[in-house]
């Protein structure tokens, strides 16, 4: 499922074995629950386990969870290979391990060279645009729920706090809340806080409104931005900061690198509009976009500019879109 996202705390311990499953190392915690990497000693493979101790109220939603994930087939999702239950009666998902480095590691090594980052952005829009087609809202994506394996494809995870589209969202509730990932990339689950990651959750998320797959075509921007330029849309020093942030301001899209495509800088205005009647209404023309960006050896479009109308406030075509965005 994952790779190594965040150093396990120090007092955390690995189990020696989950089920019939050998445990090597914890990987990492996300909205699912501990991660461990761990072997499959009937097929011999490495695989990622999802352990989270369930109390009888949580165990239908696991279920439900598990199933939602096992139903997304694309390259660009991460695949469960298996929902298990221990002698115990613990329950763990088993999903495909990616070796190789969480997209917010490989930002953090230094600037991204804009071929590479407009594939990155394409294979999420294309894994997050599979999972909206079978009705699926992921909530929390951001660079560390993404893994680059080492022959270069991107898969998304993490799926713990995905809901079905149009789901009200209201405040989070203890059985909602995930073990804490890191000091500054956690999702809020405080009561009286809709579940997400400050600096990602789109406006409508933060206010605990009635929640579709909009949400996830703003965290996408937000990510598209921050690999394209290296930096935060909406920075700040703590997690209010960055939720006023993204509530106010807009992000600074000088700091695009020069030859960034037209039509991409368009589709990240439109993925990070805050009124959800004039954001982008379908990731799949994401997707189209930095398709044809990548494809673009000539940088023809660096210099061209899309003549967009004003956005409507209604729910448009997917294919007007996209011709929206190439001008």
């Amino acid at each position: 499922m994952t790779g190594h996202e965040h150093p396990p705390p120090p007092h955390s311990q690995a189990p020696g074995s989950l089920g019939r499953f050998s445990i090597e190392r914890q990987l990492g915690r996300g909205g699912m629950g501990v991660v461990y990497l761990a072997t499959d000693p009937e097929l011999r493979r490495p695989v990622a386990l999802t352990d989270r101790p369930l109390g009888p109220e949580r165990i239908d939603r696991f279920l439900r969870e598990a199933r939602t994930l096992a139903g997304l087939n694309h390259p660009n999702l991460a695949t469960v290979h298996s929902l298990e239950r221990t002698d115990d009666g613990r329950r763990i998902l088993v999903m495909e391990y990616v070796e190789g480095q969480s997209l917010a590691d490989r930002i953090a090594r230094g600037p991204i060279p804009l071929h590479e980052a407009l594939a990155i952005c394409r294979q999420v829009a294309a894994g997050i645009e599979a999972a909206h087609d079978a009705g699926v809202v992921h909530r929390d994506l951001k660079p560390s729920n993404v893994m680059l394996s080492r022959d270069g494809v991107a898969k998304v995870l993490d799926f713990g706090l995905a809901r079905r589209s149009g789901d009200r969202e209201g405040p989070a509730t203890p059985a909602d809340s995930p073990p804490p990932a890191s000091e500054d990339d956690t999702a809020i689950t405080r009561p009286g806080h809709s579940p997400g990651t400050p600096g990602y959750m789109a406006p409508e998320q933060i206010e605990g409104r009635t929640l579709d797959h909009l949400a996830d075509i703003f965290a996408f921007g937000v990510l598209a931005y921050e690999v394209l330029t290296g930096k935060a849309a909406f920075p700040g020093i703590s997690s209010e900061h960055r939720i006023v942030a993204t509530l106010n301001a807009e992000p600074d899209f000088s700091e695009l690198p020069q030859e960034t495509p037209e039509p991409v800088r368009a589709m990240l205005r439109r993925c990070l509009r805050k009124d959800t009647g004039d954001r982008l209404s379908d990731i799949a023309g994401c997707r189209v976009a930095l398709t044809r960006a990548s494809r673009s050896s000539d940088g023809a479009w660096s210099g061209r500019r899309a003549s967009l109308p004003a956005p409507p406030t209604r729910v448009i075509g997917r294919a007007r879109e996209i011709d929206e965005l190439e001008g």
